[in-house]
């Protein structure tokens, strides 16, 4: 399950995935071997099944459906979107995004696109969202100690090193 609004920040916005519609975007970001290294560790291309599988993961059963918990509808296990930027008058999707109990991984599929503060925008989004159910915490389950982009982007935003070992660092953000 994930959230059904769009949001916004600057020219990037975070939008509901949509598996049917997305999948083919994925495909070629997941089977980009510098993505995959950055971003999972390994160069292993994805297939269609892994994908659904991971978004599943995430969403719990895969579904658009949303339950009401308390005053704001919230998902099961979380929320996952497409990262898209506006290029002209256009948005064109770049990436992924999400948050979960126990992780919030963002992924710019597109190299030419890294370093450009897009997953700081991404990440400043998805604290808004966490922040607005009430969460009081949001987790990196991982990041390879390799990527410097990634670790100087959850440290600005202000995560802290929760375990660091020789292959990678764990990390938390009190809300």
């Amino acid at each position: 399950m994930t959230s059904k609004k769009n949001i916004y920040r600057y020219n990037v916005k975070l939008r509901p995935i949509n598996l049917k519609r997305d999948m083919s975007k994925m495909l070629k970001w997941y089977s980009n071997k510098k993505v995959l290294y950055y971003s999972e560790g390994h160069t292993t291309p994805y297939n269609e099944k892994i994908i659904t599988k991971m978004y599943n993961s995430i969403t719990k059963d895969g579904h658009q459906k949303v339950i009401e918990k308390m005053h704001d509808s919230i998902t099961k296990n979380g929320h996952m979107y497409i990262i898209e930027i506006l290029s002209g008058n256009k948005w064109l999707s770049i990436g992924d995004a999400s948050f979960t109990r126990t992780s919030t991984p963002i992924t710019i599929g597109i190299p030419e696109y890294w370093g450009k503060g897009i997953g700081s925008q991404a990440l400043r989004l998805l604290m808004k969202k966490a922040k607005h159910y009430h969460w009081k915490e949001l987790k990196v389950s991982g990041i390879a100690t390799y990527n410097k982009r990634s670790l100087r982007m959850y440290k600005n935003a202000g995560f802290k090193v929760t375990n660091k070992n020789k292959k990678e660092v764990k990390m938390i953000l009190r809300l």
